[in-house]
């Protein structure tokens, strides 16, 4: 019985059924004229070592909660790229990949910064720890945000931690410069981060 094409690789189910007839008690000639290989190849997967991966199912699963890469799992587990693809995507984790979530503090540093004015977008992503493309994003849209801001919101940011915004101002008057109602300039309303 033939259940592959000569000349090809052994496929997984001739290598099941070699091993199978082998713990039954079949000799190797017996073995090869019943699965339709050479003898050869019977006795090669006779004596190959039986090297199985136990998939750690688990802990695939914990890093994948965790937000970690397939890849990045893939090598901390050391199990092959695709099997944990195809686990991950069997239970539910369909997205491309995981996306950047900022924490509250690496948001707040990311503004700082940007409204610094001294950082380029690279050695912002390095200084919070965030990949370039999602901090791009975020760096622009602040800057965008800060062209609708006021002197007096601008002040305030200066006066409450956002390093190099006074600088900015200066040459405003005081008057301008007070930290009055800051918020009131519709600032929440204008620019959504």
């Amino acid at each position: 019985m033939k259940l592959y094409k000569p000349g090809q690789r052994t496929p997984p189910k001739v290598r099941e059924k070699i091993r199978e007839l082998h713990d039954a008690g079949k000799s190797t000639t017996d073995i090869s004229r019943s699965t339709g290989v050479a003898y050869g190849t019977a006795k090669h997967w006779v004596e190959a070592p039986i090297c199985r991966i136990i998939f750690p199912a688990e802990e695939v699963l914990a890093l994948l909660r965790k937000r970690m890469g397939h890849k990045q799992i893939a090598k901390t587990v050391g199990v092959p790229f695709r099997s944990v693809q195809k686990f991950a995507r069997a239970n539910g984790f369909r997205g491309p990949g995981p996306r950047w979530h900022p924490s509250t503090m690496q948001l707040t540093e990311l503004i700082d910064l940007t409204f610094a004015g001294q950082d380029s977008v690279s050695s912002i992503c390095r200084k919070i720890n965030g990949p370039y493309g999602p901090v791009n994003r975020l760096v622009h849209r602040v800057r965008k945000c800060s062209a609708f801001l006021t002197s007096q919101v601008l002040d305030f940011l200066s006066a409450n931690g956002a390093p190099g915004t006074e600088a900015r101002h200066e040459h405003l008057p005081a008057s301008t410069r007070g930290a009055g109602a800051a918020w009131d300039s519709g600032f929440g309303q204008t620019c959504m981060l």
